[in-house]
């Protein structure tokens, strides 16, 4: 059976003052080892003091060690926003007042996808970068930092070492920004390439636009079948260059059916134009030759003047406004006869 040597207090003070001078030699505070009351004792009694060391110097030397010590400099820590009491970032921008804390996300224009894309974060000589107040007429330079409570650079940190440098980018044409990430949300939001280079997209507001789309398309189609052949052949005659009199009603019913296609909102209004008849007569009557507009006038075929035009309006708005007096309301007659 082993016996266990107790360590002679001596030996021990020397171990804990080379173990301390270890530990501070390599950056680590040292763990002061407590000693007995007896130790002390025989310590302060040692007639060579090169041997002694007291539990007072240990933490002397400690002390001394700590204060030689060089401050390490702090890294920029990016903050995490979780409500609206952690941020302070408003700056006073109409723009953003009041805005809703929810993740947002941003897709570049044209449906571009790239694998990733960079957009521009910061004001340079090269390029600037700055917000215009509308409200107080004053011009702020910007730059995105995350671990600033401001992206105007008058109100950021002077020193460079505290500015957080963070690339914005796009993955496959689509960023998302968290709801705790109010601050990037606000500078994309007046960001000078937001509806330029990319913009919000808002699924709910997309989904709208689509189903209005169809709604708008879907009431087009239905007046197509209700307003008759005549309505028809008037709008047919002011939308298609190629339209002439002798078309079929058939060729006219594709003309319209494609011009529906692409532009439904436009074809509504002709429908609802109380004048789409009159001034469909009128573009017949001047195709066929029954009356002639010439340096802002409108003639008879056999060159007696009807009236002349106001310069800065429609022709057809003139001739159609002149077609509802007593006088128009003959010519008006006739020339519906003709077709």
């Amino acid at each position: 059976m082993e016996t266990q040597v107790k360590e002679h207090h001596f030996a021990k003070a020397a171990r804990l003052k080379r173990e301390a001078a270890e530990k501070l030699a390599s950056g680590e505070t040292p763990i002061v080892e407590e000693v007995t009351k007896e130790e002390v004792v025989a310590t302060e009694t040692l007639k060579t003091p090169e041997h002694t060391v007291l539990l007072s110097d240990v933490k002397k030397l400690i002390a001394e060690a700590l204060a030689n010590q060089q401050p390490q400099t702090p890294q920029p820590v990016q903050q995490v926003f979780t409500s609206k009491k952690d941020y302070d970032i408003d700056d006073d921008i109409p723009e953003i007042a009041n805005g809703e804390l929810k993740p947002r996300e941003y897709r570049l224009v044209g449906g571009k996808r790239p694998i990733t894309h960079s957009i521009r974060r910061a004001h340079s000589a090269q390029m600037a970068m700055q917000y215009f107040n509308k409200r107080t007429g004053k011009t702020h330079t910007m730059r995105w930092s995350p671990n600033q409570t401001s992206f105007f650079i008058e109100k950021q940190s002077t020193n460079p070492a505290d500015i957080l440098d963070e690339e914005i980018v796009f993955s496959f044409g689509t960023l998302n920004v968290p709801e705790n990430n109010p601050n990037l949300q606000k500078f994309l939001h007046i960001h000078p390439l937001k509806g330029i280079l990319f913009e919000e997209y808002n699924a709910n507001e997309e989904s709208k636009k689509a189903v209005t789309s169809k709604k708008v398309k879907a009431k087009a189609y239905a007046l197509v079948e209700s307003v008759g052949k005549t309505v028809n052949r008037a709008i047919c005659s002011l939308i298609s260059p190629a339209y002439i009199e002798a078309w079929q009603y058939d060729q006219i019913e594709e003309a319209i059916y494609n011009y529906v296609e692409t532009n439904p909102q436009e074809y509504i209004a002709h429908c609802e134009d109380p004048n789409v008849k009159a001034k469909g007569i009128a573009k017949s009557a001047l195709a066929n030759g029954d009356i002639v507009f010439k340096s802002y006038k409108f003639y008879n075929k056999d060159g007696s003047l009807i009236m002349e035009t106001d310069r800065n309006k429609n022709e057809l708005d003139e001739i159609v406004s002149y077609f509802n007096t007593n006088e128009g309301r003959q010519l008006y007659e006739y020339l519906s006869n003709l077709r």
